[in-house]
């Protein structure tokens, strides 16, 4: 059984929306260690271009947001892979159709169109934990930016 109710959301995540209070602060939360730089493409997806594509737009996305964190490479990189090896058989399912007949005459998915729903759904699941959905942008509260006061400066 999973775990109830919502997801408590993290300190730098409150901060940065403007409801942090210090009476509700988790006592001993983590705060893993940001990137300062976007790392370079992992060698693991070197060989997908699709990865590296997602590698690099996502990883940008997250160091402009200030949400690259070392901790999080790791779940970084299988995405990247799920999203790459989807893309990857998208490509031969095109070309080679979804489904192929038995010689019983059994009409089946192919292998690689069950591939690529797998990684599809792999990387829906984890995109999820990073924002990457417009459900979880939904969860996920940016401060509004306020406009900037022409008379401050005076």
């Amino acid at each position: 059984m999973g775990l109830r109710g919502t997801a408590p959301k993290p300190t730098a995540i409150k901060i940065r929306e403007g409801t942090y209070r210090k009476d509700r602060v988790a006592k001993g939360e983590m705060s893993p260690g940001r990137l300062a730089n976007i790392p370079d493409v992992p060698e693991v997806i070197k060989d997908n271009s699709y990865a590296v594509d997602v590698w690099e737009t996502a990883t940008l996305e997250l160091y402009n947001l200030g949400m690259l964190y070392i901790v999080d490479t790791h779940l970084l990189i299988a995405y990247c892979i799920s999203m790459g090896e989807y893309f990857a058989q998208k490509e031969v399912v095109e070309v080679e159709g979804k489904t192929y007949t038995t010689p019983t005459g059994t009409r089946k998915r192919t292998p690689e169109y069950e591939i690529m729903m797998e990684n599809l759904l792999m990387a829906n699941r984890l995109a999820g934990q990073f924002g990457f959905t417009p459900s979880a942008r939904t969860r996920i509260g940016m401060p509004e930016k306020k406009d900037k006061n022409p008379f401050e400066a005076i």
